[in-house]
């Protein structure tokens, strides 16, 4: 042993007496006027090999849970949960830190034949536009009837909106006005806002959703245009007025006639 490593032994043995006398490491770190860095690096482990490594070879030192290690196997096995095993090994005299204690029985449980001999399965994760299309395409790409029926027993709203979106297209199928009726006093008290207030639309607008559910005919081709009028309106915005705009909608009647040949 050379006289470093005898001056350094001194040094840590007068460090771990000192703080098993009860001063504490900020108490040492001014009674040796050294750092805080130093005596945390010291404080535990056989000072014969401390003084030895300096300190680096850390597998050297005995850890802190090195005496209750029998305990807390015990312990564990009898079911106690990590904050109860902290709180029984605190009281018979641990120093350390609930982290370390975690990290050990983390170890302990992970090493376990139970623990190996269990297959963890990969969790499964569904997003909000898969069900959308599930519930309005039936599209099963990436939701099937089994996944639908764990989230609607999960999300009970999940499973309302589907008999919504079924009931109401077994109206037009049906073209039944006693299903209208049915579905608006059905679903007017809804618990899902978007869903009452619908149906209070449909019966603002009664006479109009009863002719679209009877009668054949139907107002897409006046739709298409006003959709049409409107985007050339955005596309315009600020540039022109009204004759180019009526230019521009009303097309020339003579601009799909045949080229006539004048020979």
């Amino acid at each position: 042993m050379t006289d470093y490593q005898k001056r350094l032994r001194e040094f840590i043995v007068e460090v771990q007496s000192l703080y098993k006398e009860g001063y504490s490491k900020s108490q040492i770190v001014k009674m040796l006027k050294t750092t805080y860095k130093r005596i945390r690096k010291y404080l535990y482990g056989d000072p014969d090999l401390l003084c030895r490594s300096d300190g680096r070879n850390t597998y050297n030192r005995e850890s802190i849970l090195e005496p209750y290690k029998t305990r807390i196997k015990q312990l564990l096995s009898e079911g106690n949960n990590y904050k109860e095993i902290f709180r029984k090994i605190k009281s018979g005299g641990y120093p350390g830190k609930y982290t370390i204690l975690c990290d050990y029985c983390s170890s302990l449980v992970s090493c376990s034949p139970k623990a190996k001999s269990r297959k963890m399965k990969p969790k499964q994760y569904v997003n909000r536009s898969d069900i959308f299309k599930y519930l309005w395409s039936d599209n099963k790409e990436k939701v099937n009837d089994d996944i639908f029926e764990k989230v609607a027993l999960k999300y009970p709203k999940v499973k309302e909106i589907q008999d919504c979106i079924n009931d109401f297209r077994e109206i037009f199928d049906r073209k039944s006005i006693s299903l209208l009726n049915e579905f608006i006093n059905k679903y007017k008290k809804s618990n899902i806002r978007s869903i009452s207030g619908f149906t209070g639309g449909l019966t603002k607008d009664k006479k109009a959703v009863e002719n679209s559910v009877t009668l054949k005919y139907s107002n897409g081709f006046v739709e298409g245009n006003n959709n049409r009028l409107k985007l050339i309106k955005r596309q315009m915005y600020g540039r022109a007025k009204l004759p180019l705009l009526k230019a521009k909608i009303i097309m020339k009647n003579d601009i799909f006639l045949p080229c006539v040949n004048q020979n």
